[in-house]
């Protein structure tokens, strides 16, 4: 069996990025509307179309997945994902198809990305949401 390598090196300040399970903690300024969920796990990222003015070379890699809500995730990617780019990320037998919002770098091969999801299907049961 071939085990896929993440590229992205996670700097010192995510040193306990896989122990922190659970909901993640609201502020009183924040505007989420839905609480948000850490899944630490790795996910299988296809960049399905880009911006023509965003060239790309590498479309299929492996990501952090670094939380989900009813209407987001966010991973952490060796690259940078530009706001507009379509994504299909799969992982833990589910099937997230999102648009990318926002990117910012966090470190040498560490992009922190949050992507507004269009829809989920759960491969198990083969049922699909669409938001």
């Amino acid at each position: 069996m071939n085990v896929l390598e993440s590229k992205t090196i996670l700097p010192a300040s995510l040193a306990a990025f896989f122990a922190e399970p659970g909901y993640c903690e609201s502020t009183f300024f924040e505007s989420r509307k839905n609480s948000r969920l850490r899944i630490r796990c790795k996910a299988a990222i296809s960049i399905e179309a880009s911006p023509p003015s965003i060239p790309r070379s590498e479309r299929q890699f492996i990501v952090y997945v670094k939380d989900i809500s009813k209407r987001g995730i966010g991973i952490v990617s060796h690259i940078q994902i530009f706001p507009a780019e379509e994504l299909l990320i799969c992982f833990q037998h589910r099937e997230v198809r999102a648009t990318a919002v926002r990117c910012r770098r966090i470190g040498d091969f560490c992009w922190e990305c949050g992507a507004q999801i269009t829809s989920f299907k759960n491969l198990e049961e083969d049922n699909e949401y669409n938001t």
